[in-house]
Parts: C-alpha cells; sequence; structure tokens
C-alpha cells in the first residue's frame, strides 16, 4: 500500500481514487483495491483539476466499478466519503459514489448523489431511508466538492464545497453491502453521471475535518 507520512489519515483510508496522466485505467491509491473503467469510461486530461487528470463519464451507461469486499464495509463507526469533481448536466439525478445493491435497500449501504442539482446524502434502514439533502443547489461546469461524514455515535453530515449542508441522526450501524462500490451510478439504476471524476476517498474510522480549504487528497 502506498504511504503518504504526512497524512494522520492515510492509514485508515479505505479508498483513494485520483486520477494521474498515463494512467492506463484507474487505481486505488492505497493498493487495497482493483477498481474498473466500464463501458466507455476514461481516464482523460480534459476537465482536470488542479492540474490532475479525471475520469470523464458520460451519463450514459459510463461507471466506475469496484469488486465487492468486507474491507468497504462501514458499520457504525466514525467515516468519511469524499468525491470531487464536475458535473455538465443537473438533470434527474446524477450518483456521485454508492455502495448499493438494486432494489435491496435492506442490502444496501449509502448513495451520495445530485438530485436535480441538489447534493443529497442517503441511508437505508428497513422501509425507510434516511435522507440529508443541501438547502442550496449546485451549479454545472463548475468544480464541485461533496462529503459525508459520521461521528460513530449516530450523527451524519452533509458538506458541500467545505460548507455543511444539512445533518441527521441514524437509527444504527450502516447496512451491509455485498455488491460493488460504483461511482458515477448507483447500481442497475438511470442515475449515471454526466461529468469528470477528479478525486474520491473512503475513510473508516474517523471523521475527517471539512472545511473551505480541505479536499481529499493526502498530505505528504
Amino acid at each position: 500500500m502506498a504511504v503518504h507520512g504526512a497524512d494522520p489519515h492515510w492509514g485508515e483510508t479505505l479508498l483513494f481514487i485520483q486520477p494521474m496522466a498515463g494512467d492506463a485505467g484507474v487505481i486505488d491509491r492505497t493498493g487495497r483495491h482493483r477498481p474498473a473503467l466500464n463501458e466507455y469510461a476514461a481516464v482523460t486530461s480534459h476537465g482536470r483539476w488542479d492540474g490532475h487528470a479525471a475520469v470523464a463519464l458520460d451519463g450514459y451507461g459510463d461507471y466506475v466499478s469496484v469488486p465487492a469486499s468486507a474491507a468497504l464495509h462501514l458499520g457504525g463507526g466514525a467515516f468519511t466519503i469524499e468525491w470531487m469533481g464536475r458535473l455538465n448536466t443537473l438533470v434527474r439525478t446524477r450518483c456521485l459514489i454508492a455502495h448499493w445493491t438494486f432494489l435491496r435497500w435492506e442490502a444496501s449501504a449509502f448513495s451520495l448523489r445530485v438530485d436535480q442539482g441538489v447534493p443529497t446524502l442517503c441511508i437505508p434502514f428497513g422501509q425507510t431511508m434516511v435522507r440529508v439533502a443541501a438547502e442550496v443547489p449546485v451549479e454545472a461546469g463548475v468544480p464541485l466538492y461533496v462529503a459525508a461524514t459520521g461521528d460513530g455515535a449516530g450523527g451524519v453530515r452533509l458538506w458541500v464545497n467545505g460548507t455543511p449542508a444539512g445533518a441527521a441522526t441514524l437509527p444504527g450501524p450502516l447496512n451491509v453491502c455485498p455488491s460493488p462500490l460504483t461511482i458515477g451510478v448507483e447500481a442497475e439504476t438511470e442515475f449515471y453521471l454526466d461529468g469528470e471524476v477528479h478525486a474520491v476517498r473512503i475513510t473508516r474510522g474517523t471523521a475527517r475535518g471539512i472545511g473551505p480549504r480541505t479536499n481529499p487528497f493526502p498530505c505528504g
């Protein structure tokens, strides 16, 4: 596994995707997982952020998948889910990142999405869904940073561009999801993302401090 000595949370990072120029495919920089590009998803320098490359998704079947693994289960502890990229369109629901099983809420853990321009965190429990939605819609065509944190005591918070956007209390731990984790779509839905993905990071064991100056990239 790659080491970032100056990053205090690198050892707790379960997944970190940061496309770089010259990558033949999508890579988990922690070395824990083997993500895959699906359909016509590709690493590109178009739309890059701060000199980094991006995974380009066209909104019609492109996505990134991470094989199912017990190492991705977040359970009832603290966690941080971060997505950074750019959306070309805000029409309909666009999934940023999800650990979801189609038509099985009891086997789905979370979905971080943008519904008609509104960043939303969805976490299912039984026949109910905990939804945390931002009050202000985001814009298309500009860099976007969306994060979700859990404090390990039931509290979850949604962040948009480093600013608190909503909060809720969970009735229990996140469900165990036996399905692949997906970036750019939610399971077998039509919630395909049209845009670019610059970085995805999942951290288990801590709610990383989020603010206007933070981002998913490791320190050091």
